[in-house]
């Protein structure tokens, strides 16, 4: 998966960036929020991509 959203970011920490990405949405898959503007912010935010 790391290697399909890699390409995606930018910056020195790719790899990490990519695996928080994997680890928040597989988080969010087993324990499931109620909000999904929240949960979307929460990608925003770990991927570096501004919130508005």
């Amino acid at each position: 998966m790391r290697d399909l959203i890699r390409p995606m970011i930018e910056g020195p920490d790719v790899d990490i960036v990519a695996a928080a990405i994997i680890r928040l949405a597989a988080c969010h898959y087993v324990v499931p929020g109620d909000d999904r503007a929240t949960f979307l912010a929460q990608l925003r935010h770990v991927a570096g991509i501004p919130l508005a």
